[in-house]
């Protein structure tokens, strides 16, 4: 009925001793490293932004011979170039034996060596 049998002894004295049990064979699972997507935001940043955003223009980008789809892409390519110059996106690496806190915005080095 199971595919794999093991006796765990215990990690306490005890005597008596664990029986585990898989229906299936279950492969020991290594680390396993996610590459996530994150953008820093600092205030330095934030500044530069709004007095970036003073400067740009929308109507100028608009073209009445243009068709319905390029006039609706036209503001969100816009927001996308100014979010992409202001909060450049950095890839940060995220093992499978990090804690369950670190995400893509904690400072890892940091929160790992304070225990």
């Amino acid at each position: 009925m199971f595919s794999s049998v093991r006796v765990v002894a215990s990690v306490i004295r005890s005597d008596h001793k664990a029986v585990v049990e898989f229906a299936e064979h279950q492969r020991l699972a290594g680390k396993t490293k996610t590459v996530k997507l994150n953008r820093k935001v600092k205030p330095t940043q934030h500044a530069v932004f709004l007095q970036h955003i003073c400067t740009v223009r929308l109507d100028d980008a608009e073209c009445p011979d243009s068709d319905t789809q390029t006039q609706f892409d036209t503001p969100t390519d816009t927001a996308l170039h100014l979010l992409n110059k202001s909060y450049p996106e950095r890839a940060i690496a995220v093992t499978s034996r990090n804690p369950n806190c670190i995400t893509t915005g904690t400072p890892k080095n940091r929160l790992m060596r304070s225990g």
